[in-house]
């Protein structure tokens, strides 16, 4: 199998695509079914997402993709990850604005956020750095920077398939409006610059393990707020746009006047993921070169 898709990419990719679009309508299916229930919504996502994780492992070991490293090269891979701090970060700033007295820790929501999300990052890490990858990189071993495009290819694949909210809206609602279509391009873009990161900090490490870490810990980051207040005070503030890296600067005075001051902050902050990780990538494609 894993020779087919070698020489056929372009269905393997397709093949990619569509069993993410059904893991996202799964989830939404999951969704509905806790009837309102937070909670369950996200240990239910949590475990499904666990499966398919333990089956994309599986094909990683059968396709000769899981190899030993080192602990000093895991820690190395680690510390690769570090930029993802100022994305972790913008999640959390904004809390800054949060009057204590509205906080209502709900320790099972955080632990069923928790389950969920670091279920997602290791799906994700495991399809798209540890199959998708790999396999491109053996497939183009022949280019100048096999590595270096087979982490873009890579990562373009991970941002199309982010475009499955907006067929999940259109499913779901029977229309796409133009404010969500653009958000999620929005989110496109930045799930393209987060794949190339994660594409160094990979093989940096020599191994999945620390940037499902990281993947884990950016999306918990922003799903850790339903478990910190209770869902009126989180609907207000969403509407009162308080829960934002741009009212935060406004707020203390470092951003004011400009309207799309946040969207610039995380647009500069995803460029420097697509540079420090294409920085990781062409120096690993020259150390492989000389070998």
């Amino acid at each position: 199998m894993k020779i087919f898709f070698k020489k056929h990419t372009f269905l393997f990719v397709i093949l990619a695509a569509l069993l993410a679009l059904l893991s996202n309508l799964v989830s939404g299916l999951l969704e509905s079914l806790a009837a309102g229930s937070l909670a369950l919504s996200f240990w239910s996502e949590g475990i499904w997402k666990c499966l398919i994780s333990g089956l994309l492992l599986l094909l990683m070991k059968k396709w000769g993709y899981v190899r030993k490293s080192g602990a000093a090269k895991m820690l190395t891979g680690f510390a690769a990850g570090l930029p993802f701090l100022l994305f972790i970060g913008q999640n959390l700033w904004p809390l800054v604005l949060v009057n204590p007295v509205l906080f209502q820790v709900q320790w099972g929501l955080i632990l069923a956020a928790a389950f969920c999300m670091f279920s997602v990052g290791l799906m994700e890490e495991a399809a798209m750095r540890g199959l998708v990858l790999p396999l491109l990189r053996e497939k183009w071993v022949h280019k100048k920077h096999p590595c270096l495009w087979a982490s873009l290819a890579s990562s373009a694949l991970f941002a199309a398939v982010h475009l499955n909210w907006s067929v999940r809206y259109f499913l779901a609602y029977g229309n796409l409006p133009a404010a969500f279509l653009w958000e999620n391009l929005y989110q496109v873009y930045y799930a393209f610059c987060f794949g190339v990161l994660a594409a160094g900090v990979c093989v940096r490490a020599g191994s999945i393990l620390p940037m499902a870490l990281w993947h884990g810990l950016c999306d918990f980051s922003a799903g850790i707020i339903y478990g910190l207040l209770p869902m009126t005070t989180l609907e207000s503030y969403s509407r009162d746009n308080v829960l934002t890296v741009q009212n935060v600067l406004r707020t203390y005075g470092i951003w004011k006047g400009f309207a799309y001051g946040e969207e610039l902050l995380f647009g500069l902050t995803n460029l420097l993921f697509l540079i420090v990780g294409t920085a990781f990538i062409l120096k690993h494609d020259k150390k492989d070169h000389k070998n």
